[in-house]
């Protein structure tokens, strides 16, 4: 600091450092941060549900296979055509319910309103899990469907991203631990369904 009294007093670093202000769409994206997050996040749980029913009908298309080649030969289908024509339609219905499922997971990881589809779908099947379920579906409805979640998955929304590639939505610690943990849990459960059904057939879940 000099010692001249006639010298204005030196301000401070942080009142002579320039003000930088947001322009609009910094604005809107940070107050949308929050909902986009939510709503990627429901987008890695409809990926774990279309991975799990095209699993599950893989495995259904092959037990029908199993059946027609007999490997496995009920008594009540002795050539095997109706097991093949019944599990072979069933795992491929479910298998192109999963592909579906996953499609418009990726539209909704992109923020796109064509995913809304497959994310009311996914929330109806939730409804009925109670109670965590139940909470997770209409968490997905009110996230897609309220006055934010509207203007997230609009057009001008992507606008407003493609001019704020800077922001970036960032999880907490506790929601990649949640989706590790519950995409362990599926991996484990799935497994064991796999392997008691490659094993000992639909039969094997009546013990």
């Amino acid at each position: 600091m000099s010692d001249n009294p006639y010298l204005a007093p030196e301000q401070s670093k942080a009142a002579a450092a320039p003000i930088v202000e947001q322009s609009e769409e910094e604005t809107l994206r940070r107050q949308m941060i929050g909902r986009e997050t939510n709503i990627r996040t429901m987008a890695i749980l409809i990926y774990i549900s279309s991975v799990i029913y095209m699993l599950i009908g893989v495995v259904i298309v092959l037990y029908g296979l199993a059946i027609f080649t007999g490997v496995a030969q009920p008594k009540e289908d002795p050539s095997g055509v109706f097991g093949l024509l019944l599990f072979g339609g069933v795992g491929a219905l479910a298998f192109a319910f999963g592909y579906w499922q996953w499609k418009g997971a990726e539209d909704l990881r992109r923020l796109s309103r064509t995913g809304c589809a497959a994310g009311t779908v996914w929330s109806a099947l939730n409804l009925i899990n109670f109670p965590v379920g139940t909470v997770l579906g209409v968490a997905m409805l009110v996230f897609m469907f309220d006055r934010k979640g509207n203007f997230v998955l609009s057009p001008e929304y992507r606008d407003i991203i493609d001019k704020t590639p800077h922001i970036r939505n960032r999880w907490s610690l506790l929601t990649k631990i949640a989706i590790g943990l519950l995409v362990t849990v599926v991996v484990i459960v799935i497994a064991a369904m796999l392997l008691v059904l490659l094993v000992e057939g639909p039969s094997g879940f009546e013990k």
